[in-house]
């Protein structure tokens, strides 16, 4: 997986920029209305969080790595947290939206299983949680591109179902109390790949998440191929992602109004800005598991007006 610290430097600009996370945001918007705060698992540089801001539906970035904690938080000042996806530091049914984008292909399936797992618990009664799904599928537009890389898929061995698989994630959220409420698709503007890109890739050593430790002579194979390919800086066609969204059940109170007086947030979580840097995470945009929670954490009663809290890590990410 990419070192997401030395990444974020790179990461808009080599992912479609503002006008991909534009498109993300509005598709997300479509899924869990204008209720807020929302809870970005893996939010990383914080792009599309900002795009789905707006003065009722704060966004708040949780992520693992120093370097794109720090883009995010001169995005959102005061919304960017360092935070294990496996332990998130809010509490219980607190928040009424959490969403992950172009997170869960990249984890283990039981990874990717406990990150949503994470979301429900926190999720408050009739929250939705919304991920992106099929992110394989997504890229896959049958062009000459394409046909190469599934040549590499089958090389590789890789997994036919990726960890975003989303017929599985829907077993998993409905075992975990989840109904599944809508789909939605969007387009990577800007990101359809040219064989010139893709040949720059291989031979630097970038992965795709399935790809493993692929044996030299298929690596090889690839590159030839794509190398005899025309249009060596021809984009091919935009991918097509698709979010999907799940809700938990109704009929708790309502929360408490976002946002809280200053004065009310005792817990309120600390921006990555706020304390002293920890050493880099390694290569992961999650955390490692910060351990038990304090029992009096969870038997704490909640703020009056705040509608999460967070509990510290009894770690920083190593």
């Amino acid at each position: 997986m990419l070192d997401y610290d030395t990444e974020a430097a790179v990461y808009d600009a080599t992912r479609g920029g503002p006008q991909r996370a534009e498109q993300a945001a509005a598709a997300i918007a479509g899924l869990i209305g204008e209720q807020g705060p929302v809870i970005d698992i893996g939010g990383g540089t914080g792009i599309v969080a900002a795009a789905l801001t707006t003065p009722g539906r704060p966004v708040l970035v949780a992520d693992a790595s120093t370097g794109m904690l720090t883009a995010a938080h001169t995005r959102l000042p005061g919304r960017a947290v360092r935070a294990d996806a496996l332990a998130l530091p809010f509490r219980d049914a607190s928040v009424p939206a959490v969403i992950c984008v172009w997170l869960l292909h990249l984890l283990p399936h039981a990874t990717a299983e406990a990150v949503c797992a994470e979301a429900a618990r926190v999720l408050a009664p009739g929250g939705v949680f919304a991920t992106t799904v099929d992110k394989a599928a997504a890229h896959d537009t049958g062009s000459d591109l394409d046909i190469i890389l599934r040549d590499l898929r089958r090389a590789a061995g890789a997994d036919s179902r990726a960890a975003d698989d989303h017929a599985h994630l829907g077993r998993h959220c409905a075992a975990l109390g989840l109904t599944e409420a809508a789909t939605t698709t969007f387009t990577g503007t800007g990101q359809g790949r040219t064989p010139a890109t893709l040949i720059a890739h291989l031979r630097d050593g970038r992965r795709f998440a399935w790809m493993g430790d692929l044996p030299a002579e298929a690596v090889g194979a690839a590159l030839a191929a794509l190398a005899a390919l025309p249009g060596q800086h021809t984009r091919r066609p935009d991918p097509r992602y698709t979010l999907a969204s799940w809700t938990t059940r109704v009929g708790a109170p309502p929360l408490p109004p976002w946002p809280p007086s200053p004065d009310s947030t005792p817990g309120a979580p600390t921006p990555a800005t706020r304390s002293p840097p920890g050493p880099p995470p390694r290569d992961t945009r999650l955390g490692e598991r910060s351990g038990k929670r304090p029992p009096a954490a969870r038997r704490a009663p909640p703020p009056r007006r705040t509608p999460w809290k967070t509990q510290p890590p009894t770690r920083e990410q190593p």
